[in-house]
């Protein structure tokens, strides 16, 4: 039961790895996006 939980935890070690630089992506398109608003006001 231990052993299962480790590899359980090592394989969301892993997706955290994947994740954080799809956050990191996402993040700066949104700063792009907010500063192109900014600077070009939709209306």
């Amino acid at each position: 039961m231990s052993s299962n939980i480790s590899h359980l935890v090592l394989q969301a070690i892993a997706h955290v790895d994947w994740v954080g630089s799809i956050a990191v992506v996402l993040l700066m398109v949104a700063i792009t996006m907010v500063g192109h608003r900014i600077n070009h006001p939709i209306l």
